[in-house]
């Protein structure tokens, strides 16, 4: 049996996820509701926010980057800019306009798999590619996350 281990266990210390906007002020509103549900749910995530100029460099102070879909058009510069050291996506819209603490944690999981599951892929298992991640596994389960061409 393969013993499940978290991201925090991976990496050493917990995901760090950046919530990003123009200038930042839209997005610490969402940064500060998702702090507190992370809170509320004992999840060890760091979540703090910025403006998009800012997070241009500090690519080494995040694994996760959301961006808040007024600026979505600036994901595939953003990927190319931080590689794969960062996994760059678009909140989702509703999320975004209605401050959905609870659906932007279900869409962070999702994404935290996918940081794991693309960017660490040494720790895949061997049946079949599937991770081992048992308490980050999650998805956003929405299909109508920002634009069909920045889908991850």
């Amino acid at each position: 049996m393969v013993r499940m281990v978290s991201l925090t266990e991976v990496l050493g210390r917990p995901p760090r996820v950046l919530v990003s906007c123009s200038a930042g002020m839209s997005s610490s509103l969402i940064a500060r509701q998702l702090s507190r549900e992370v809170r509320a749910r004992g999840l060890e995530w760091h979540v703090r926010c910025m403006s998009i100029e800012d997070a241009w460099t500090e690519p080494d102070s995040f694994e996760l980057l959301l961006l808040g879909p007024q600026v979505m058009y600036r994901v595939a510069d953003l990927e190319r800019h931080f590689g794969n050291r960062v996994l760059v996506s678009c909140i989702e819209k509703a999320s975004y306009a209605f401050c959905d603490a609870d659906a932007l944690v279900r869409q962070v999981e999702g994404l935290l798999e996918e940081y794991a599951r693309t960017r660490l892929p040494a720790l895949r298992t061997g049946s079949g590619g599937q991770g081992k991640f048992g308490s980050i596994v999650g998805a956003c389960g929405s299909q109508d996350c920002c634009a069909s061409d920045v889908r991850r």
